[in-house]
């Protein structure tokens, strides 16, 4: 198995979209996404790798409380993919109280009702977990899982099983969103 350390030197730079402990970097990248969306937009779905699956979700959470309050000029995805996905942090409070509190089911419940496919890993030791809260905070009936046992990465070249079946859940996400918007 590849680790990221195997593919890069001590001088090559490595970015993240925010920091773990500064709420004013998850506040940025919640407005840098809706402005993109807007430029972009508007997509059907989503798709997010490790913290990249975890902003996703923040961000589907802000638009489906917005929505839920009222407003119908937010996007909507009709789906999401997350691959081995971080852990969601709330946006209202990022945005609002300049805190980080990360959302978990006993708290929240099901905070994410489209259409979603988790690709995960139960040998991740990069972020060990990874991936397991994310599937908790999605609506069970329209959740489609595939573990696989490649760790922390999107399964490719190292497992033709792995793409195969990563793909089939990520089809099977698209078809019920595909449904669920023919209605």
């Amino acid at each position: 198995m590849y680790r990221i350390e195997s593919l890069r030197s001590e001088q090559d730079e490595l970015l993240r979209y925010v920091l773990d402990d500064d709420a004013a970097s998850y506040a940025q990248v919640i407005d840098d996404l809706q402005a993109f969306i807007q430029l972009e937009g508007p997509f059907d779905g989503i798709v997010g790798f490790s913290e990249g699956g975890a902003l996703a979700a923040s961000l589907l959470l802000y638009y489906e409380r917005r929505k839920t309050s009222g407003d119908q000029t937010l996007p909507k995805f009709n789906c999401a993919v997350f691959i081995c996905s971080g852990d969601l942090v709330d946006p209202d409070d990022v945005l609002t109280k300049t805190i980080i509190r990360k959302v978990n089911f006993a708290a929240d419940g099901h905070v994410i009702e489209i259409p979603t496919a988790h690709i995960l890993s139960e040998e991740d030791d990069l972020y060990p977990g990874s991936g397991q809260s994310m599937r908790t905070l999605c609506e069970p009936s329209l959740r489609e899982e595939f573990v696989h046992q490649l760790g922390h990465q999107v399964p490719g070249a190292l497992s033709n099983d792995g793409v195969f079946e990563a793909a089939r859940a990520i089809q099977r996400t698209i078809h019920r969103a595909s449904a669920a918007k023919s209605f």
